[in-house]
């Protein structure tokens, strides 16, 4: 039986230099880390620490000595490269005042009533909070449109947001506005940045089997096969739970998926088989994927053990869960199923959602000669001839 692997990794922690220790859920391991003294659990890093000192390195070693490995990833401080925060959201966030607190939960209670998601819920509160915050001297009522602009250019901007992040804050300040009373601001001459057409990035299925590969634990290898067989959101693969899988018809349930749609979508043969071994070796209870104390698997741990999988199998390319699902729906497309049932497989309310996949598959056209291939190549065959001509 091979030993369970712990990664070391260095963390602050409640302004402390600490240690995490992340491992897959084990019994026996969890029951040996609360013998190691000062070893603690935290929440927020989904991981076991110990405070880094007192030569605390070494302690581990001796601690998990034949009874796990430890994969080292913390570098000499020598090395250590410092970068300065460059979002202080969280700064601005407790810096509100009572009306825009007021204001805000008025605001979480109406989304709440229209069955806003949480992480959208999440999302919108945590920017505006970051909004308000920013214009703590103000009440919510006299914020006036030079406030979002000065938001936009000093945090959004200076601190190198994404467009995204810019979309999404105009967004959430459109839904507060139109959703409450005595604002300075007109919702509708809110204007979003223009979104960037950025093309997915994709692996071939090369690639992908080279990834699979590079990734021996069969937990980890069924949450990647998945991901990529089924097309699935990381978020759609963590809240899976046992009884959403339909053995008998090969069937995934997708339950309450982005847009708030259930969608269905096929168990392959192969990810069939490989589920089985999967269940019959980890015997999970009731989320199909579980981490720590049996609760629900989370989506950093999946991208801990990608990045790895990704430097095992030499792949360079800037890859996430998501790029997974990318290449699940190109490589489709590319087999020539038909577009609208990607969308349909994928979850997509918009067929132009699915047609940026179009962009990374058009053979065709990419099979096309440029003009200074043709032009070289007849140039090539014009000197053969004459090669030819000054011989005879």
């Amino acid at each position: 039986m091979p030993l369970p692997n712990i990664t070391l990794k260095k963390l602050q922690h409640r302004g402390k230099d600490c240690i995490g220790l992340y491992f897959d859920y084990n019994k026996e391991l969890i029951a040996h880390t609360k013998k190691l003294p000062g070893a603690l659990w935290s929440a927020s890093n989904k991981c076991w620490y110990v405070e880094d000192r007192n030569n605390a390195l070494h302690r581990l070693f001796v601690h998990y000595k034949g009874v796990a490995w430890l994969n080292n990833e913390i570098k000499s401080d020598k090395k250590r490269i410092i970068i300065p925060a460059k979002k202080p959201l969280n700064t601005y966030k407790s810096r509100l005042n009572e009306s825009a607190k007021n204001e805000l939960g008025r605001f979480r209670k109406w989304m709440e009533s229209k069955r806003y998601s949480k992480s959208t819920i999440d999302t919108y509160l945590g920017i505006l909070s970051s909004f308000f915050g920013f214009h703590h001297l103000k009440k919510p009522g006299d914020i006036a449109m030079e406030d979002v602009n000065s938001f936009n250019f000093e945090v959004v901007v200076k601190n190198n947001y994404s467009i995204v992040y810019q979309r999404q804050f105009i967004n959430a300040l459109k839904l507060f506005l139109k959703n409450g009373k005595g604002f300075k601001i007109d919702p509708e001459t809110l204007e979003r940045p223009r979104k960037a057409k950025k093309l997915p990035v994709v692996l071939s299925r090369e690639e992908v089997l080279r990834l699979l590969l590079a990734t021996p634990n069969l937990k980890h290898r069924t949450i990647l096969t998945m991901l990529y067989g089924s097309g699935l959101r990381i978020s759609e693969l963590i809240n899976l739970k046992i009884a959403d899988i339909d053995f008998a018809r090969k069937q995934v349930f997708i339950r309450d998926a982005k847009g708030r749609k259930d969608r269905v979508v096929a168990l392959s043969e192969r990810i069939y088989g490989l589920l089985n071994d999967y269940l019959r070796t980890y015997q999970p209870d009731v989320y199909l994927f579980n981490g720590q104390e049996n609760l629900k698997y989370t989506a950093g741990s999946v991208r801990h053990f990608l990045a790895r999988a990704l430097k095992q199998a030499g792949i360079k390319k800037r890859v996430t869960p998501h790029t997974l699902r990318h290449s699940y729906a190109t490589h489709l497309l590319e087999g020539g199923v038909d577009l609208k049932y990607v969308q349909e497989l994928l979850g997509h309310s918009r067929p132009e959602t699915t047609q940026i996949y179009l962009h990374v598959t058009k053979k065709q056209l990419l099979a096309i000669n440029s003009p200074i291939d043709t032009l070289l190549d007849e140039a090539k065959k014009e000197q053969m001839l004459l090669d030819i001509k000054h011989k005879t």
